[in-house]
């Protein structure tokens, strides 16, 4: 596979490289969002990994110019915007799937993979498992039809764990991946979370579907599609 990393952070963009490399991947790299254009108007690649922030065009106005040009490389968009007009803005621009910062290695190479099979200008609105429905580019959730009334940072944990069905996923590794931090005095913000989303769920008549393996995190289990 061949991707394109368009990133003005040279740590991450150095990080993403070696990652990629590391799962079999070849990238070119690019730290300004014109180029980036100039790259995928000029080049066939497998996906295109695209930061919101750079000199030059943006990865927003890189989006909806390739897409103008009827370019369909899969796009994801990776910034450190979390919020919910964030997320609805990059997919509105014609992004496959948005990433938010900071990430690791494992889901960047699987949301990535799993762009490489989709086929070309299908963007995934909606995660299904069992009864449970995610809306990708409005952050809803259902259950069994009703609507669970979950905020921000409960849909992306919630849309997390529903991704890596059943695997336990570490508690470190949510800490990092949704809140940013290490484990230590701020762990309380993800046990809050959890019970709030089992409550939630429990509310609109279903199981409680996130399973704690004590000691090392937890998981979607018990629903099938």
């Amino acid at each position: 596979m061949k991707i394109l990393i368009a990133e003005d952070d040279k740590l991450l963009s150095e990080f993403m490289r070696l990652c990629l490399n590391k799962a079999g991947m070849t990238s070119h790299t690019t730290n300004n969002g014109s180029e980036a254009l100039r790259l995928l108007q000029k080049n066939h690649y497998d996906v295109a990994v695209l930061d919101i922030e750079m000199p030059g065009d943006n990865g927003l106005a890189v989006c909806r110019k390739v897409r103008k040009q009827k370019i369909a490389t899969p796009i994801i968009i990776v910034s450190s915007r979390v919020s919910h007009k964030d997320r609805v803005d990059g997919l509105g621009a014609g992004a496959d799937d948005y990433l938010v910062k900071p990430f690791n290695h494992e889901e960047l190479v699987a949301r990535i993979k799993a762009l490489n099979r989709r086929p070309p200008g299908i963007v995934q609105e909606k995660i299904q498992v069992g009864e449970l429905v995610l809306e990708i580019s409005s952050q809803g959730a259902m259950y069994g039809g009703l609507r669970l009334n979950l905020t921000p940072l409960e849909f992306r944990l919630l849309e997390y764990l529903v991704r890596h069905k059943e695997k336990v996923v570490k508690r470190e590794h949510l800490l990092q991946v949704i809140w940013g931090v290490e484990v230590g005095n701020t762990s309380n913000r993800l046990e809050s979370c959890i019970r709030n989303l089992r409550r939630k769920i429990v509310q609109a008549g279903g199981d409680s579907i996130i399973k704690t393996k004590h000691g090392v995190g937890y998981m979607i289990a018990g629903i099938h599609k």
